[in-house]
């Protein structure tokens, strides 16, 4: 198994190598988000394709369009982490328990790549067409978030 244990920043391609993990341990100053937008890319690790399965396609859009990061118990009560813990010095024995724990249990369903999402195709074209509305043009440099809509809509294909 693979814990990922996470103090501070987990922004762009390191939010991407934790969404990889099995399981997700963070501490209270956790932050995660894929800030990609802000410069003209889209996440390209895997983040269009893991972060929908997690957290529903609306949250992970909000999350990939506007690069806007959330927070530790934010990204608890989404499912984004599994565990939250109140100080760096429990983070890595939190993490090794899980770990300890995992080894027993199957991993196949923990793997985030093979989870399904949670909307069906239809409901994803729908949030898909109402995000779209919102976007700049690529006139006005939106080229790289209507990139990254049409990245999260493959999740559903």
């Amino acid at each position: 198994p693979v814990v990922a244990a996470i103090s501070g920043n987990a922004l762009g391609g390191g939010l991407e190598v934790a969404l990889s993990c099995h399981y997700r341990i963070a501490d209270k100053t956790g932050r995660f988000g894929l800030p990609e937008v802000h410069v003209g890319v889209i996440p390209g690790a895997g983040g269009t394709q893991r972060l929908p399965r997690l957290v529903t396609v609306p949250k992970a859009l909000e999350m990939i369009l506007t690069g806007k990061p959330i927070g530790a118990k934010e990204a608890r009560k989404l499912g984004l982490v599994d565990h939250v813990v109140e100080t760096k010095e429990t983070l890595v024995d939190v993490a090794r328990k899980y770990a300890e724990w995992a080894e027993l249990m199957p991993l196949a369903d923990r793997r985030v790549g093979w989870m399904s999402i949670k909307e069906t195709p239809e409901q994803v074209k729908m949030i898909a067409a109402v995000a779209s509305k919102k976007l700049p043009s690529p006139e006005m440099g939106g080229e790289g978030v209507r990139a990254a809509l049409e990245a999260v809509k493959a999740c559903s294909l």
